[in-house]
């Protein structure tokens, strides 16, 4: 059973500091658990990981030909920019997103043991 459990520390603390009201920090530490999640299913699948930030192993995975679509459209939203208000369009929850990423790569390496 692999495990992910940096992602999900990261989206924790994620959830947070969102409830703590520091939004940008919620955003750049849901990237990161996205991130970790990236990393441990390329460690898995054997993939070579992509040099450089969490953003751009993201961008990098966005395109990734071995990821489904929905997933690829997924990871797309951590790679948009903010508005000069500092805010995403109102339809993006990327807490939202990070966790139902984190779910489908648990999902992916433990199958249905594991939540």
């Amino acid at each position: 059973m692999q495990d992910i459990n940096e992602a999900k520390v990261l989206l924790s603390r994620a959830i947070s500091y969102q409830i703590e009201g520091f939004e940008g920090k919620a955003r750049v530490t849901s990237r990161l658990a996205v991130a970790a999640a990236l990393q441990t299913l390329y460690t898995e699948w054997k993939l070579a990981l992509p040099q450089g930030s969490a953003l751009d192993l993201i961008k990098s995975a966005s395109s990734c030909s071995g990821l489904p679509y929905d997933q690829q459209q997924l990871l797309q939203h951590f790679t948009q920019k903010v508005g000069e208000n500092y805010h995403l369009p109102e339809e993006m929850d990327l807490l939202a997103d990070a966790q139902m990423f984190i779910q489908w790569v648990n999902f992916q390496l433990n199958g249905a043991k594991e939540s």
